[in-house]
C-alpha cells in the first residue's frame, strides 16, 4: 500500500510544477472567488460544494479519517479548531479527500492547489497533463515500475467533458493504471487522481465521480 500512496503523492507534487499559457475550456469555467471550504464525508459519499464535485464510495472501500487527512496536510491538533481551517485557507497545497479499497491498492485522492485566477484562466489543462508525463515516468521508474506509457483522452462526468491522463505500468507482475483529471475552481486547481490494479482499470471508479448541481 505504501508504494501506491507514494505514487499518488508524487502525482500531485509533479503537477504543481507545470502550467501552460493557452486557455482551455475543458475542466472548468472561468474561475470565480468563493469562500474556501473543505469537502465533507457523509456515510458513503464525499461532496465538496467548493469544487462542485462528489464521489460515491465503492463497496469495501473506506475514506481516510479527518485525522489522517490532517496528517497529510502536516497538521497535528484539534480538527474542530478554527485554526485548522485557517491554515488550510492559507496553504498552497491541500489534501481534501482520500479513499482506498480494502487491499489499499486501489484509491482516489482529491487535492487543491492554490493559484492566482489570472493563471487559472490561461491554464491549458490538456497541455499541463501532457507536459507532466516525463516527470511522472521518471518518478515511477525510480520506484520500480516498468513499461510506463500514457494516453490523454477524455471522460464525461454528468455530461461534461474533462481531459484525463491515463498512465499504465507494472510492478512485480501487477498491472497498474492511474488516471488524473484537473479542474479549475475558485482560485484553485483541483487534482483528482484515481489508481487501480484491477483488470477493469480506473473506468469503473471514474463512474463514481459526479458533479454537484
Amino acid at each position: 500500500m505504501k508504494k501506491f500512496l507514494i505514487c499518488l503523492l508524487a502525482f500531485v507534487m509533479i503537477f504543481a510544477m507545470f502550467g501552460c499559457s493557452k486557455d482551455d475550456d475543458k475542466g472548468g469555467s472561468t474561475p470565480k472567488d468563493e469562500e474556501f471550504a473543505l469537502g465533507e464525508v457523509k456515510g458513503n459519499k464525499y461532496e465538496s460544494d467548493f469544487i462542485g464535485l462528489g464521489f460515491t464510495l465503492p463497496e469495501g472501500w473506506t475514506f481516510y479519517t479527518d485525522e489522517e487527512i490532517a496528517e497529510l496536510n502536516n497538521y497535528v491538533g484539534d480538527m474542530a479548531d478554527q485554526n485548522y481551517l485557517d491554515l488550510m485557507k492559507n496553504a498552497t497545497l491541500v489534501y481534501d479527500m482520500m479513499a482506498a479499497s480494502s487491499s489499499g491498492t486501489d484509491n482516489i485522492m482529491v487535492v487543491l492547489e492554490k493559484k492566482p485566477n489570472a493563471v487559472l484562466k490561461n491554464l491549458n489543462l490538456k497541455q499541463s497533463l501532457e507536459a507532466s508525463f516525463n516527470a511522472f515516468k521518471s518518478s515511477f521508474e525510480s520506484m520500480g515500475y516498468k513499461n510506463i506509457t500514457h494516453e490523454i483522452t477524455t471522460v464525461k462526468i454528468d455530461g461534461k467533458t474533462f481531459d484525463v491522463m491515463n498512465i499504465f505500468g507494472s510492478v512485480y507482475g501487477v498491472k497498474l493504471q492511474q488516471s488524473c483529471i484537473l479542474m479549475k475552481c475558485n482560485g484553485y486547481l483541483a487534482t483528482v487522481t484515481v489508481t487501480s490494479v484491477d483488470e477493469a482499470g480506473t473506468a469503473p471508479l471514474l463512474e463514481n465521480i459526479y458533479l454537484l448541481k
